[in-house]
């Protein structure tokens, strides 16, 4: 499949077959999150990869044992809440009993350690999905890197003294028919995109990507052209507003339009970004 695609199908996988993941394949996940962006091309991000079965079960014990001792606070977030109050039953797995557990860590100094591992993650993920297998991005062991406990488990595998664990990814055979991930994409309903360049006024727009639903753009654009050191950005009297038939009078400029020079610079710029 096309690039497109391989993004638009990945979906997170929390059901996993018990089969292991042909070494081949795991070599081509690695590498591609060693290919990953990384802030100044640091190449700092640490990967573990954890195949053994005995392992994974003593960490995953250790995990549900360190978040059943947490209790849940006000305005936590959602997936943490949910991971220590499933901690304190019998059957919470943080990885989902996946083969392969691939944990980034990074530098604690280093000021785009999160960052760098997400890039990694995200690489790993579609390379995966290329390779029709399933992933889900683990966040727990990011939530329990101060933890000592987890910290000694994970210096016995390799993690460094300066290091802390920023994320992780389950890879395995998805428990399916066919072994093969969900594909078939869930609808956006957040992610709103803002365009400022181009054209003149405010524009609503509608783009259908290949394959995908309708997204809808609500952009401010500012014209580069009318923009100058003694120019204001746009006339002091904005172009007239049609109003639908039959409905109430359009509603008044925006608040954000203004003929004042701004140098190039939407209005009200400094004043928001000073």
């Amino acid at each position: 499949m096309d690039a497109f695609e391989l993004i638009r199908s990945r979906r997170s996988t929390r059901a996993f077959r018990s089969d292991s993941v042909e070494m081949e394949k795991l070599t081509q996940i690695v590498e591609a999150g060693r290919l990953a962006p990384s802030g100044g091309n640091s190449q700092t991000t640490h990967f573990l990869v954890i195949r053994d079965r005995a392992i994974l079960t003593e960490l995953a014990a250790l995990v549900k044992q360190e978040f059943a001792k947490m209790d849940v606070t006000p305005g936590m977030y959602a997936s943490m809440v949910n991971s220590i109050r499933r901690s304190k039953g019998d059957r919470y797995v943080f990885h989902y009993d996946a083969p392969v557990l691939i944990v980034t860590a990074n530098r604690a100094d280093y000021g785009n350690n999160i960052a760098d591992c997400a890039c990694a993650l995200e690489n790993m993920m579609l390379m995966a999905n290329a390779l029709d297998l399933g992933s889900c991005w683990i966040n727990q062991l990011k939530w329990l890197n101060e933890n000592p406990v987890i910290l000694s488990a994970l210096r016995e595998l390799g993690l460094g003294e300066e290091e802390r664990v920023y994320g992780a990814v389950a890879v395995g055979y998805a428990a399916t028919p066919d072994g093969l991930p969900a594909r078939e994409p869930l609808p956006r309903k957040g992610n709103p995109v803002t365009i400022i360049g181009g054209e003149t006024g405010i524009e609503k727009r509608r783009a259908r990507p290949p394959g995908g639903r309708a997204l809808r753009f609500f952009s401010r654009i500012w014209p580069p052209a009318a923009a100058g050191p003694n120019r204001p950005c746009r006339p002091a009297t904005p172009p007239a507003r049609r109003s639908p038939r039959g409905r109430s009078p359009a509603a008044p400029p925006p608040a954000f339009w203004s003929g004042a020079p701004c140098r190039g610079r939407a209005p009200g710029w400094r004043r928001r970004h000073s």
